[in-house]
């Protein structure tokens, strides 16, 4: 790289993009034009050599278009802890920045990476717009590794269970994530966390990995380049990443298998809470049920919903959508890949079993 004093923020912007074979932003994700470590310190470098000539009350545009992928790359190797800008702007000796000017930078930084700004609540959330193009905050793969390990594995069983119920998924997720630090409080790390459970995923199953082989290997041979798909840092932190790679592709991969036998045939599992309030019902169902019918029929829909009828009463508990054809004389109901329903019933029954316990 350059020397940053020799260059102006322009000179410094364009050779930045002429080592991606760019020659303009192409709209990609920020962390996906991959700082190296050098880079990410000598851009620190420049913006703290470069800000003392800015109009504090209107910063140039190519010092902003700088700024705004220094501080998604701060996010992505240096955050640890509190949902604030202060961090980034003590990193460049920037003492007082005006919000209206700080907003700006943003507005026209992210403008120029061709990057929205994301909305919280009807406003703008710049800091928000900001640490979600950076990606997961490495940082904190390096100081517990194996509890985020944990918290990805929990998410992946999690995501495989629930994935066609999304706002139930977000919910048990976001309860997952409250021992993390602040950042996973907000709805873009949600985001984040499951794009990364689904890369996973995908991964693992396009690229058959398995867990008695090292899918590292197995994708190093397969593709130089698929860590660049990943929101992590790949320089100096590859082998933090890759260990922590690694344990995900091998768990997600027993996870799948251990779906995928669940997916074999229509099953139901039984656990009584341990308040004793409540009996908790999950049901699997195969990828398709077939039922037979005894006189000619013809569908009116191809798309219909799947109930479960228990008790004495027959009471009717919905499972889920499913997408039906006629094959000689039965009706095939195929059901989303992955799926799984818990039901829970209260009782005055478990209150007496409770007082005798």
């Amino acid at each position: 790289m350059m020397c940053s004093l020799n260059f102006s923020p322009r000179q410094y912007l364009a050779q930045i993009l002429t080592t991606r074979g760019l020659t303009s932003a192409d709209a990609r994700v920020l962390y996906q034009y991959q700082l190296s470590f050098a880079e990410f310190k000598e851009m620190e470098n420049f913006l703290k050599k470069s800000f003392p000539f800015q109009n504090i009350n209107r910063i140039g545009d190519e010092w902003a278009k700088l700024f705004t992928l220094y501080a998604a790359e701060w996010f992505r190797r240096e955050y640890t802890a509190k949902w604030t800008w202060d961090p980034i702007l003590t990193a460049l000796n920037i003492v007082d920045l005006p919000v209206n000017t700080r907003n700006d930078v943003v507005i026209k930084g992210l403008r120029f990476w061709k990057r929205p700004i994301i909305k919280y609540s009807k406003a703008n959330n710049y800091l928000g717009s900001i640490f979600k193009e950076g990606g997961f905050p490495s940082r904190l793969l390096k100081e517990d590794g194996n509890r985020y390990i944990a918290i990805f594995q929990k998410v992946t069983s999690l995501y495989l269970d629930n994935k066609s119920h999304i706002d139930e998924l977000r919910a048990e997720v976001q309860q997952e994530l409250k021992t993390l630090p602040q950042a996973f409080e907000h709805d873009e790390t949600l985001t984040l966390v499951l794009d990364i459970v689904k890369l996973i995923i995908e991964k693992v199953e396009n690229c058959q990995l398995s867990a008695q082989q090292d899918p590292i290997a197995t994708l190093d041979q397969q593709s130089k380049h698929w860590r660049n798909e990943f929101p992590l840092p790949i320089d100096e932190n590859q082998t933090i990443v890759d260990d922590f790679l690694r344990n995900l592709f091998k768990s997600t991969s027993e996870e799948i298998s251990k779906h995928h036998q669940l997916r074999q045939a229509l099953k139901c599992s039984h656990s009584l809470s341990g308040s004793f309030e409540y009996l908790s019902s999950t049901i699997y169902l195969p990828e398709e049920i077939c039922f037979t019918i005894d006189n000619d029929v013809e569908l009116l829909r191809t798309r219909g919903h799947l109930v479960i009828k228990e008790g004495l009463n027959h009471k009717s508990q919905f499972l889920c959508v499913a997408y039906l054809s006629l094959q000689n004389n039965k009706v095939i109901a195929e059901i989303n890949r992955g799926f799984s329903k818990d039901i829970q019933r209260w009782s005055h029954m478990f209150e007496q079993l409770k007082a005798y316990l």
